[in-house]
């Protein structure tokens, strides 16, 4: 797995082993969404939920975001981001790797007051995560005004068009992949 766009194009990433089941984003997906958002990109904070391997936080960093904060449950793959973004080089004043379930790490994060320009939701497939992730993410006001959530499922998993204060306004598909972009409805 390839760093796809910007400053560390080209750049391997680190993997971990096959038994941790692990499904980053498809390099297709990175760059697609680098492609729509290349323009508010630089200076943006992003969260990354259900972080895997960083491989899409990364991609953000690569391309200007001035933060991003990583969420992943798994302790093993929280200390392979870490050593994703050492192997880059990048400094730890650009992000924050915060391991605890997801739940957790949002109340944690809407008590230190934090705000994002964008919120990348990649659970595992057939979960019913990125709706849990919704909802908490309408209450918990973790977000500017014109937050873009972007989230990926797999092509077979349904989801309503409206959760929370958020709304479905675009939907791309990658392979077996389905991106979802949600803004909040006004």
């Amino acid at each position: 797995m390839r760093v796809v766009t910007g400053k560390y194009k080209n750049r391997k990433l680190f993997l971990p082993p096959k038994k941790y089941r692990i499904r980053p984003t498809t390099a297709v997906v990175k760059k697609a969404l680098i492609d729509i958002f290349r323009e508010i990109i630089p200076g943006a904070k992003l969260l990354d939920l259900f972080s895997g391997t960083g491989g899409a936080g990364i991609e953000f960093l690569s391309n200007g975001a001035k933060f991003v904060t990583f969420i992943e449950a798994s302790p093993h793959n929280a200390q392979l981001i870490k050593r994703n973004l050492d192997k880059l080089q990048i400094s730890e004043e650009y992000y924050r790797i915060i391991n605890k379930d997801f739940k957790n790490a949002l109340l944690f994060l809407s008590k230190i007051g934090e705000k994002f320009d964008f919120i990348f939701i990649d659970p595992p497939y057939f979960t019913n995560y990125i709706k849990e992730s919704l909802l908490i993410l309408s209450e918990l006001n973790l977000y500017i005004e014109d937050v873009i959530i972007i989230s990926e499922q797999h092509n077979r998993e349904k989801i309503e068009e409206k959760l929370g204060k958020f709304k479905i306004y675009d939907i791309r598909k990658y392979g077996t992949s389905v991106v979802r972009f949600w803004r909040i409805e006004i």
